[in-house]
């Protein structure tokens, strides 16, 4: 008999509820579907509804002790670490959350009414609660969030690509600023100050307050020209995704996964549609292994070898143009994805009979992956230019990213990681013994 799951609070069973629910096509009705009610000792939280054709049930059991804690504490998922959602999963949540606040304040051209304020409070709120979650995995001594702290697959992978994300001084600095929204935000409606956005002369390039509370001028988004007409996820439109390499394609689809969070299927189905002087046309396809959704993807490749040349690992050859696919804050993110592990084992920071088991060339795939991926961030400086700004990144990783750690966009940065990169890639087989 399957153990029914315990969360510490109705908010953490709902997460849960939503992280594990298995993702489709069709639209999941939460709300119509989901019910509450109490027993002796504890709530439980259900979900029996239809979806892609089969009757899915699932629940979650929250004892009325540890809910009650917590709403005396004010603690909005509960005391203590989840069991439930990992590291990876809730910092996922906390961005989910920020992008809800911020869409819910884009979306507010016209002023914001009582039911969007609430929402976007509420949001900024419970994405300071989550990255909370995220901090509560940190040991006593340390400044990262261990690898025991992923558990599921979902989890591991979010760290792969941003393990910055779980740094201490990151989390605390991240959970300030949506604080700092939040309380900004209620301040404002307590003075009467949420008028309209027409009335306020609010546009593109006004004076907005930064992550560090400053005000900085914003100037207005600038989207790449191709990048209206680029899907965000698996394409399903005629235009095929205009990649420059093979190892670019396939690191479009790892940033791209599934909604129940994998990123895997069966890549070996690769089927060529065309290959002429216009380029060739590749599409992947093949069910999802965490949920079987079905994944697919087309692209384009130019009328050219599809390795470049010096390693069949680097993302372009060197005289291409920066990508159209990905933006430099993806890039960041890569590089930092890639390197962890064979960093991991450079530092000693793998058991012997762990580093044993990694296989040679894979090590040697992610640290020329790692290295390349500065060079696809240095491709977008135009020629003088020493640091991109936040709208330099037009996808929500690469946007995240640079929020984040402004930083890591300026060309001396980038640059010397580069360089220590391609030594490390350089001396990893000999000093490293692999």
């Amino acid at each position: 008999m399957n153990r029914v799951p315990e969360a510490r609070t109705i908010a953490e069973a709902y997460a849960f509820l939503e992280l594990t629910l298995p993702a489709g096509e069709s639209w999941l009705d939460h709300d119509r579907y989901t019910t509450l009610h109490s027993e002796d000792e504890h709530y439980v939280l259900r979900f029996d509804g239809p979806y892609e054709g089969r009757r899915i049930s699932r629940e979650v059991r929250i004892p009325h002790v540890t809910h009650r804690a917590a709403e005396e504490a004010g603690q909005r998922f509960g005391p203590g670490r989840s069991t439930l959602v990992d590291a990876g999963q809730w910092y996922a949540l906390e961005a989910a959350y920020a992008g809800m606040a911020q869409a819910g304040l884009d979306q507010a051209d016209g002023g914001i009414d009582e039911q969007t304020y609430r929402a976007v409070v509420d949001a900024w709120a419970a994405a300071a609660a989550a990255a909370g979650e995220v901090a509560k995995f940190l040991p006593a001594e340390g400044d990262e969030v261990p690898s025991g702290a992923f558990w599921t697959e979902h989890g591991r992978r979010v760290r792969s690509l941003r393990r910055d994300a779980f740094r201490r001084d990151r989390l605390a600095d991240v959970r300030r600023f949506y604080e700092r929204r939040a309380d900004e935000l209620r301040s404002a409606e307590s003075r009467g100050a949420l008028r309209s956005a027409e009335s306020r002369g609010v546009e593109a390039g006004a004076d907005r307050t930064t992550a560090t509370g400053s005000v900085a001028r914003v100037p207005a988004p600038r989207t790449p020209p191709e990048a209206e007409r680029l899907p965000s996820a698996d394409s399903g439109a005629d235009e095929p995704l205009p990649a420059r390499t093979y190892a670019e394609a396939h690191v479009y689809m790892d940033l791209h996964p599934c909604d129940c969070g994998s990123g895997l299927f069966d890549r070996s189905r690769m089927r060529v549609l065309a290959d002429d002087e216009d380029g060739a046309v590749l599409r992947y396809a093949g069910p999802c292994e965490g949920c079987g959704a079905p994944r697919e993807f087309t692209f384009r490749l130019p009328p050219r070898p599809g390795l470049p040349p010096g390693s069949p690992y680097l993302f372009s050859f060197p005289d291409d143009g920066p990508s159209r696919l990905l933006d430099p804050g993806d890039w960041a993110a890569v590089s930092v994805g890639y390197a962890w592990l064979p960093d991991a084992v450079a530092d000693g920071a793998l058991q012997p009979d762990e580093a044993a088991l990694l296989d040679d060339d894979e090590l040697l795939r992610l640290l020329t992956g790692a290295a390349g991926a500065l060079d696809e961030v240095l491709k977008f400086f135009p020629p003088g230019v020493e640091a991109l700004p936040a709208d330099a990144c037009w996808t929500p990783t690469g946007r995240e990213f640079h929020r984040h750690d402004p930083d890591w966009f300026r060309r001396d940065r980038v640059t010397r990681l580069r360089e220590q990169r391609y030594e490390r890639l350089a001396e990893f087989p000999t000093r490293y013994g692999r």
